[in-house]
């Protein structure tokens, strides 16, 4: 028995769950105002705060564009 056998059975499979491209956007922008507002640098808070305003973009395009 190898030892992805073993965790599978300890842990289960582990379930593909179905994420948009809006989703995987969204969750980005997310993920980066998060981290623009626990740092403590400056300019790391302006460069994450660019990235999450740049997913929100694009995910507000691809909303608009009629992408799942």
């Amino acid at each position: 028995m190898g030892l992805p056998r073993i965790l599978a059975d300890l842990f289960g499979t582990p379930t593909m769950t179905k994420r948009t491209f809006v989703d995987v956007k969204t969750a980005l922008a997310e993920k980066y105002e998060r981290l623009a507002r626990i740092t403590a640098s400056v300019p790391r808070k302006a460069t994450y705060s660019n990235l999450a305003l740049k997913y929100r973009r694009q995910a507000e395009q691809a909303r608009r564009d009629g992408h799942n």
